[in-house]
């Protein structure tokens, strides 16, 4: 049905409808040899073998022709407070779909690209606060130091990552080093809405805030703050960076 009223709008060229679940071996009757762009937006976690899936796949694609991903973080922070709480609820949408049927998380989507031999080029991600998609866990009855634990992991604001990547030949430990450099996420990368977010969550908390994180990540900014414990310490008068 989806088919035919896509047909209907003569926005594309052709349309072919198959079962990814059921894809064979011997390739897909009807599709042109090769590709520019394969998009799969929030498909992967729906197969039951995706790996298998992307694998296959890869062979339409043309020379320079690239993925586009889209893939949803299980490891957000409303998945990680309601496990805490031992709470895992199946939604209608969203990061915990009924028919998801595959989880990833940062680490594990680099390691499944490495294994299909694909190298990401690009990587964006889509935020998304802790009360998503209106069912989120009480997380409120979790210690607050548990709280700042989950809520200093920038990923765990992640609510999809975007991929462009294509098929290369390198070696295995090598690209997998790439794709999870690829994948890190930091907090300064983060648009302002969010930010704005995560440090009003962490205030009615009392979580230190993601400025003070910032700062000790910088080793100056760290040893200025602790000048006068270590002068302290040693009994220095004087102390100079």
């Amino acid at each position: 049905m989806r088919a035919q009223q896509a047909r209907k709008t003569n926005a594309f060229r052709d349309v072919i409808q198959f079962d990814l679940n059921n894809l064979s071996e011997e390739g897909i009757n009807g599709l042109p040899e090769k590709f520019d762009f394969i998009i799969l937006g929030d498909v992967l976690e729906h197969l039951q073998n995706p790996d298998r899936v992307l694998k296959l796949l890869i062979r339409y694609l043309d020379k320079n022709g690239k993925l586009l991903l889209s893939i949803p973080n299980v490891a957000h922070c409303s998945v990680k407070c309601g496990l805490l709480l031992d709470e895992f609820k199946y939604t209608d949408i969203g990061l915990l779909d009924e028919s998801h049927l595959r989880f990833f998380t940062w680490q594990s989507i680099a390691q499944f690209c490495t294994c299909a031999g694909i190298k990401i080029e690009k990587s964006e991600r889509s935020y998304l606060g802790v009360e998503c998609f209106g069912c989120y866990p009480d997380y409120g009855r979790l210690p607050a130091s548990i709280l700042q634990y989950v809520f200093q992991d920038p990923h765990a604001f992640v609510c999809q990552y975007i991929l462009t990547a294509y098929p290369v030949d390198m070696p295995e430990k090598k690209l997998l080093a790439h794709n999870l450099d690829q994948l890190t996420c930091r907090f300064e990368d983060f648009p302002d809405f969010m930010l704005e977010y995560i440090a009003r969550i962490r205030r009615h908390f009392g979580i230190p805030d993601t400025a003070e994180k910032k700062a000790v990540n910088n080793p100056y900014s760290f040893f200025c703050s602790i000048k006068e414990t270590i002068q302290d310490l040693f009994n220095c008068d004087k102390w100079e960076l």
